[in-house]
């Protein structure tokens, strides 16, 4: 039961935890605050690390790593950059905006892999788009881990880890909420949804978890009720994308009336922990792993 987890929880164990040497890793790098972590944890963990960037999204400083920046769509300059450092392994962090295919900068790689995969696999949703690209890495024997085996830390723990618990009516929310996310996974539709009394408020779609709790604003009945839960898909590869939050996460919840948040743990990235749990406590906001 979903009550459990207000009671004292051990330490959860980290999902996919690492099994084999992280040496010399790649980090495909887009937006956010995620890569800055991923970085901070390899150089204190002693991890020797390169980056990859995404052209226009990657905002840390790489001024001391060994980089390169690319264009969506150019993969062999990827592969090339791998190869001459010698790096099989390969990790995803940051948020990329899915682009249009008009706007993909395609090399002769990335052709040639298309006319022989089908370039129908570029449309659907992200997960298609991103399988795709792990499609390609692998048949050029370029293994993808993630980000929790570089930065184990960075995963929700199990239970509560505010001060605030989430009340009965609560729990029934994220229970219900949780139904509603398995039964949408098949469609690819999105990793949150926001439920007030039984009631849904919203479920994420392309504009992303930020963008839904600020549309919700208006369409909440009560002005201090309701949670917003965010779990994988069903199927999601969670060593692409992992469900991630951030202080902007429950700045946004807090400002439009959200009680609290519930996220699956060891599969939800929390950027800045200790400042998000200092900020929640403060305004009574609740942060649930279930």
């Amino acid at each position: 039961m979903l009550s459990n987890l207000l009671k004292p929880q051990k330490e959860s164990q980290s999902v996919n935890q690492a099994t084999h040497k992280l040496d010399k890793i790649c980090l495909l790098a887009g937006s956010d605050h995620l890569p800055e972590e991923i970085i901070k944890s390899a150089k204190q963990n002693n991890i020797s690390l390169c980056v990859i960037a995404i052209d226009g999204h990657v905002s840390c400083d790489l001024s001391d790593i060994v980089h390169i920046t690319v264009k969506l769509g150019q993969v062999g300059k990827m592969l090339d950059f791998l190869k001459k450092h010698n790096i099989s392994k390969i990790c995803f962090a940051g948020s990329v905006k899915r682009p249009s295919i008009s706007d993909l900068k395609l090399d002769m790689a990335a052709v040639k892999f298309l006319a022989k995969s089908g370039i129908k696999k570029l449309s659907g949703g992200d997960d298609k788009l991103l399988n795709l690209l792990v499609e390609f890495l692998a048949e050029n024997n370029v293994t993808l881990i993630g980000p929790e085996e570089i930065a184990p830390e960075i995963l929700a723990d199990n239970g509560c880890i505010t001060s605030t618990k989430p009340s009965q009516e609560d729990c029934n929310d994220i229970e219900l909420g949780e139904k509603i996310l398995n039964s949408l996974s098949q469609y690819d539709i999105g990793q949150a949804i926001i439920i007030e009394n039984q009631y849904v408020v919203g479920i994420e779609a392309a504009e992303g978890t930020d963008n839904l709790i600020k549309r919700i604003k208006d369409l909440k009945k009560e002005k201090k009720y309701g949670v917003l839960v965010k779990k994988p898909k069903t199927n999601q590869n969670l060593k692409v994308d992992l469900p991630t939050i951030g202080i902007r996460t429950i700045q946004n919840s807090i400002e439009s009336g959200l009680k609290g948040i519930a996220i699956s743990a060891g599969k939800t990235i929390v950027i800045n922990k200790n400042e998000l749990v200092k900020l929640a406590n403060k305004h009574k906001f609740f942060i649930i792993g279930v």
